[in-house]
């Protein structure tokens, strides 16, 4: 399932009407108060032992053991991925796809830092900065070294074989309902024209199986919360979307209709996304609601972005 990555997709994004209050999310410190602002930086600011600490961190979780004993999972990276997999069918085309995916990075920055003591915050990585200085294959992230998060993958079967994710194991994905635990390579297809990864792992349900998914989806985040800015007093409380998917999207997508056991427990009372909406993360942390992350500065997010320029 392919997904652009233009400029303009990613703004569009945007458009959707998404979440404000606040919830508790344990700090590293074990308090439930944010004392101190992740600062969430641009990749390509980042000296090299920030770079070198947050791919090793990302290396570190792919070998810790698993929380869930989920089926299928060998280590807690796996799990995180499945957070994602089991609920595509409720959180894309949807009300909450944006608040659910900054709750979801959220997920990802906190067990950085307690599993793996890292020291940072989440980055981003700047796409419309490298849209804009040239092709896609000489993108910031991109590169051979350890510093780097590989490149395209290779051209008999897409697995990347560079950097330091070169030959990941991945073993979750779902297709109708239906679990595969088939054990693939991380793999990527660069298409320029459309900045995007078609038939790879960054474009379907098992997309954060690729590191490179969370520097992608703060970004979004980033630019979500740009928009916000501009005007809070009405945008940290803009709510509004489906709960389900189109039938189309269903389709296409190859997800079933999302089932009882999760739309009787969403919070909402009809097919409207709402700021009493649940977002749920398997339990990797505490459920709260799009109310809870509307506000990135509150106590559940805890960030802050920094722009180049600043």
């Amino acid at each position: 399932m392919s997904r652009s990555l233009t400029t303009s997709a990613i703004l569009g994004l945007l458009s959707l009407s998404c979440l404000t209050s606040a919830a508790s999310v344990s700090r590293r410190d074990g308090s439930n108060a944010c004392t101190s602002l992740n600062q969430r930086k641009a990749w390509h600011t980042l000296t090299n032992d920030e770079k070198a600490e947050y791919l090793q961190a990302e290396k570190c979780l792919m070998s810790r053991p698993t929380k869930l004993n989920v089926e299928g999972t060998e280590n807690l990276w796996d799990e995180i991925q499945w957070a994602h997999v089991l609920q595509s069918n409720d959180i894309h085309g949807v009300g909450q796809f944006l608040p659910w995916h900054r709750y979801y990075m959220r997920l990802h920055e906190v067990l950085l830092q307690q599993e793996c003591n890292y020291t940072g915050a989440q980055p981003y990585w700047d796409e419309q900065r490298d849209a804009d200085a040239g092709p896609i294959e000489d993108a910031s992230v991109w590169g051979t070294d350890d510093l780097s998060f590989g490149t395209g993958g290779r051209e008999s079967d897409g697995c990347v074989i560079n950097g330091p994710f070169a030959n990941t194991t991945l073993r979750l994905d779902m297709s109708f309902g239906v679990t595969d635990h088939t054990e693939y390579c991380l793999g990527r297809n660069f298409t320029s024209e459309y900045w995007l990864w078609a038939n790879s792992t960054y474009a379907d349900d098992a997309s954060p199986g690729d590191p490179l998914f969370f520097l992608h989806h703060t970004n979004l985040d980033r630019l979500w919360w740009l928009w916000q800015s501009a005007n809070l007093s009405s945008r940290l409380t803009d709510m509004s979307g489906r709960n389900t998917p189109t039938e189309s999207d269903l389709e296409s997508d190859g997800w079933l209709f999302p089932s009882d056991s999760v739309l009787e427990y969403d919070g909402d009372p009809a097919n409207v996304t709402t700021m009493n909406h649940v977002l749920w993360m398997l339990d990797l942390l505490p459920n709260v609601t799009v109310a809870d992350v509307m506000d990135v500065r509150g106590d559940v997010i805890c960030a802050e972005y920094i722009e180049e320029n600043e």
